[in-house]
């Protein structure tokens, strides 16, 4: 009888060891997948204010109503049996539980100082990355701002005071709302413009606040560019 006992629950310690790694197992597949569900669509709390998640760690946050965007960080961890999302921005930390299963059009959040609301995935056209690429100018004054986009991302950007030229470089891409430009310069610098308009020969650019700009605009005021 002993014996029996014994091996019953060497069988029962065996179940539990292999149900254990499972479990783990699948609560890394978890947040795997819901890590690759957020870094590839576009999110919004509001039709106003979007979220995008990058796969460095990057979160960018825009509030279009505001005309305002924030860069911070993000993690996305298991804790137990909860699911928590943890996003920083500068000293500011804020660490929500997130609710719901990988493959959903959306997570509900909550958090104790932040209340409870819904992250819903938005389906956005990014088409405009077939339409963007060219050589752009600011006005129609010979000797204005320059913008030309290449195809592998890259830009380059040339001003001109008095005599001297002036050329910045560095890489471009459209949010996944399908209508915010972002530059990423090679000194670090940040640039967003809203795409109010892009037909042809014709694009509407208005620049949003943020910090770290690479030049002072006033937010809210428009850019006409014509195709070159």
């Amino acid at each position: 009888m002993k014996a029996l006992i014994t091996r019953v629950s060497c069988c029962m310690l065996l179940l539990l060891a292999s149900w254990s790694a499972h479990a783990g197992s699948l609560s890394v597949a978890d947040v795997s997948c819901l890590e690759e569900q957020l870094t590839t669509a576009a999110w919004q709390l509001d039709p106003s204010t979007q979220w995008q998640f990058e796969d460095d760690g990057f979160v960018f946050l825009l509030n279009h109503d505001a005309r305002r965007y924030e860069m911070g960080e993000w993690d996305l961890h298991r804790q137990g049996n909860a699911t928590l999302l943890t996003i920083s921005f500068g000293q500011e930390e804020m660490t929500y539980q997130m609710d719901g299963r990988c493959g959903q059009p959306f997570f509900h959040l909550s958090s104790e100082f932040a209340g409870e609301f819904d992250l819903t995935q938005t389906s956005k056209s990014n088409q405009l990355l077939n339409w963007l690429p060219g050589d752009w100018q600011v006005g129609f004054a010979p000797g204005g701002l320059q913008y030309s986009f290449q195809t592998n991302g890259h830009f380059e950007c040339m001003s001109q005071t008095g005599n001297a030229y002036h050329v910045n470089t560095g890489r471009w891409t459209i949010a996944r709302d399908g209508e915010t430009l972002v530059l990423y310069t090679a000194q670090g610098q940040i640039q967003v413009l809203s795409i109010k308009h892009l037909q042809m020969d014709e694009l509407v650019l208005s620049p949003i606040m943020g910090h770290n700009e690479i030049a002072p605009a006033k937010a809210g005021e428009d850019w006409f560019l014509n195709k070159l």
